[in-house]
């Protein structure tokens, strides 16, 4: 799940609740906070732990431990990109343009893809199909 938080940072993290697993956000829209369907567990938009029930009797149990999982986030142009590996420390948009899309930012680039784009809308169609198609 992407979002940005009270200060604007755009923050990413595993789209999973810490207590049960449970998906924490579907689709698109505005939030002031991520609450799992399941127990409750309610998370700020910097992914900290705000309020965890059903924990009664565990001992040593530290809310700050449990937070969300977070992915590595930055922007390109109108694009924003999630890592998940650990191997750039850096979210400079040179930086993301060079190791985090490799030889594909000069490709798209040349290809005429401006980044300086803005999002105009987004859509999305379902379509009930066999997936299994035949190539």
């Amino acid at each position: 799940v992407i979002c940005r938080d009270a200060n604007g940072k755009l923050q990413a993290f595993h789209n999973v609740c810490r207590h049960h697993a449970s998906l924490l956000a579907c689709g698109s829209g505005q939030k002031t906070c991520f609450q799992c369907p399941y127990h409750g567990w309610t998370y700020g938009l910097d992914g900290t732990l705000l309020k965890a029930t059903r924990i009664s009797g565990i001992k040593n149990f530290n809310k700050n431990d449990f937070g969300l999982l977070p992915i590595k986030v930055a922007t390109w142009g109108p694009f924003v990109l999630a890592r998940f590996d650990d191997s750039s420390q850096d979210t400079v948009d040179d930086v993301v343009g060079d190791e985090w899309l490799g030889s594909a930012s000069d490709l798209l680039s040349r290809s005429g893809i401006d980044t300086s784009l803005p999002h105009i809308c987004r859509r999305e169609y379902i379509i009930e199909c066999n997936w299994k198609g035949i190539l």
